[in-house]
């Protein structure tokens, strides 16, 4: 009979968790990182003005935060190419605006 009420106990105990849920705001940024010079370097060609958008859970720069990861898979899906190797992934060669 103990077990019984402990499973009345323990499943009103739920409902009345659920009467009053916890809200939680999850806020991303959206970032257009657009090149600025033309550059070849190792083999790959940049252009001025081809441009990516990312999107992260974070308000920081994406070129700066993680090394740019966000920002060299976004060029490497888009057009195909490693801004890494091309040695572009940094400030002076992107123009970064929130969105």
């Amino acid at each position: 009979m103990s077990l019984a009420l402990f499973r009345t106990f323990k499943f009103t105990a739920g409902l009345r968790g659920l009467s009053a849920p916890k809200t939680t705001s999850l806020t991303m940024a959206r970032f257009i990182i657009t090149t600025k010079h033309v550059k070849n370097s190792n083999g790959i060609r940049i252009e001025p003005g081809m441009r990516v958008e990312v999107i992260t859970q974070t308000m920081s720069n994406p070129v700066i935060t993680n090394g740019g990861q966000v920002v060299a898979d976004a060029f490497m899906r888009i057009y195909g190419i490693d801004i890494k190797k091309a040695g572009c992934l940094n400030m002076v060669e992107l123009d970064v605006q929130k969105a």
